[in-house]
């Protein structure tokens, strides 16, 4: 079933008859622009204002209005399937056909029209005056557009194309596990095991939606059109499942069509074993989570059924609970904290009484093991390991320097560029060398106190180079930290990786990196810099 909204609340949208004029139309003295005589001129506006096209929903109007003046032929022409209305049309009205007048009729000769949009796509409004005189439009940025000379007329000949969006009309594919399914009889029950999905395939060809939601009772899932949905389903029970296609963007005619799958759909206790899906992983806050394929019935005091590891040695469980977003999650809290180079695993025994909602009973596993939480590289990974070839704009010199730096394919760590540093004496004339990275976008970052942090680089020093040393420097918010690190002993020709730790004493806000290849004027060299990383240690002390 297809529920049409167009006569409903979303059609409470009214276009304002908000008249702009349009621009101004003169005469000239010219053979092309005549001098106009008082009588002579020509101008129109419209409820859209004034555009090279103008957009508007199926059972929707456009009032247009000739300013003409000094005509000697007038009319409007509108394709077939469109209406003339009658005014005056209120704010509120929001159902235009008892506006119509001499339906069939597609010219007028009235100074103002309102036209009824009834077919989808391309639509023309035709205006056609003729002239004694010359006339032409000045329009905006120096447009000009004359009159022609037919005959002993002047004509001028506007055509208004308006893109008529059509009421979206849904048309779907639903199915399951790759087998389309039947969906429209409500004798016929749809009938899903609880942890499998369907899947909606967006199928679509009138109104040019732009986003697809389905849902299944509390369960949705979204696609682009043309795109497909799963919706993957946990509760049992009998539910409704429907599809809402909607269309919606700037200077587009708004429009919503929800569709109804008329089978109604059964989910039923899984075949399956009720098990761990995914991985078991550590949260920021220290939290273990345990995925399984199935919802968790209500339970409590289960805590002596697990036994969490850390480093081989049982730990002390301070909880076990359900999660509250997800009950398909189990969230285990410790007593004591854990540490990013801990190795944690966590077991289930026989026995714990514990069901998912389909009253199956978990699997037993032991020692599975955790995945620790790691922030991984704070700096960009585009950026810092020059993949995004400048595109971002994030390195650039420093105030001090005026080294030569390029993006380079040449050498690279890993990827495919490196920054290349060439040190030549000729214009470059600094007793150091300096690349400042900004790490725009938002991709800053902070450092918090107490905690202790590493930094690493690669560096691929030609051979050659006379540059014994680099310099790099965390920076921001006050923080200004060097560290002097020797390269002059370390081997040419390869890339080779060097590591600084810093602890934060205080929190430190929107850091950014600078790194100094020392030197005077008559250092030499060429050196390739990639893959910088800073990362969040957290080794247990």
């Amino acid at each position: 079933m297809i529920t049409n909204n167009m006569n409903n609340m979303k059609n409470k949208i009214i276009i304002a008859l908000s008249f702009v004029f349009a621009g101004l139309f003169v005469a000239c003295q010219d053979e092309d622009y005549d001098e106009p005589n008082s009588f002579s001129d020509v101008g129109w506006y419209t409820s859209q204002l004034r555009q090279a096209e103008y957009n508007v929903g199926v059972g929707k109007y456009i009032s247009f209005t000739d300013l003409s003046m000094g005509e000697i032929e007038h009319t409007w022409t509108i394709g077939e399937g469109n209406f003339f209305l009658k005014g005056p049309i209120q704010r509120l009205d929001s159902v235009f056909d008892k506006f119509i007048i001499n339906a069939g009729d597609t010219v007028s000769t009235d100074p103002t029209i309102h036209v009824l949009f009834q077919k989808g796509g391309m639509q023309n409004v035709r205006l056609f005056n003729t002239f004694e005189d010359s006339v032409a439009f000045r329009g905006p940025a120096g447009l000009i557009i004359p009159s022609v000379k037919v005959g002993d007329r002047w004509v001028m000949d506007q055509t208004f194309t308006v893109d008529v969006y059509d009421t979206i009309v849904p048309i779907i594919e639903l199915s399951k596990g790759g087998a389309v399914i039947a969906h429209s009889n409500p004798l016929d029950t749809i009938k899903v095991e609880a942890g499998e999905s369907l899947d909606i395939t967006d199928l679509t060809v009138i109104g040019r939606p732009t986003t697809i939601a389905f849902n299944v009772g509390d369960a949705w899932a979204s696609t682009q059109p043309g795109g497909t949905a799963t919706v993957v389903l946990k509760k049992l029970g009998l539910f409704e499942g429907a599809v809402n296609v909607s269309r919606s963007g700037q200077n587009i005619p708004g429009d919503w069509e929800t569709y109804k799958i008329g089978s109604p759909i059964k989910v039923i206790p899984s075949s399956q074993p009720f098990v761990v899906t995914g991985t078991i992983a550590e949260l920021e806050d220290q939290t273990i989570q345990i995925p399984f394929n199935g919802e968790f019935a209500p339970f409590a005091a289960k805590e002596s059924f697990f036994e969490v590891k850390v480093n081989d040695v049982p730990a002390s469980i301070k909880s076990l609970t359900i999660n509250s977003s997800d009950e398909t999650i189990l969230d285990i809290e410790l007593n004591d904290p854990i540490y990013k180079t801990d190795m944690v695993t966590v077991s289930l025994m026989d026995g714990s009484g514990i069901e998912s909602t389909d009253t199956r009973t978990p699997v037993a596993f032991t020692d599975q093991p955790v995945k620790m939480y790691d922030l991984g590289n704070l700096f960009d990974v585009n950026a810092s390991g020059f993949e995004d070839a400048g595109v971002s704009g994030v390195w650039e010199p420093s105030w001090e320097s005026d080294i030569l730096l390029e993006y380079s394919t040449e050498q690279a760590a890993s990827g495919t560029y490196s920054m290349k540093w060439t040190l030549d004496g000729v214009e470059r004339k600094r007793p150091g060398f300096t690349m400042y990275n900004a790490f725009a976008n938002g991709a800053k970052v902070n450092l918090k106190a107490g905690k202790t942090y590493r930094f690493s680089y690669k560096f691929y020093a030609v051979a050659g180079n006379t540059s014994n040393a680099t310099w790099p420097h965390l920076t921001g918010g006050g923080l200004w930290k060097g560290y002097w690190t020797g390269i002059s002993g370390d081997p040419v020709d390869q890339w080779v990786e060097k590591s600084i730790e810093y602890t934060a004493d205080s929190d430190v806000f929107d850091v950014t990196f600078m790194m100094r290849l020392t030197g005077d004027d008559t250092t030499r060299g060429v050196v390739y810099f990639d893959d910088f990383y800073l990362d969040e240690l957290d080794d247990r002390p």
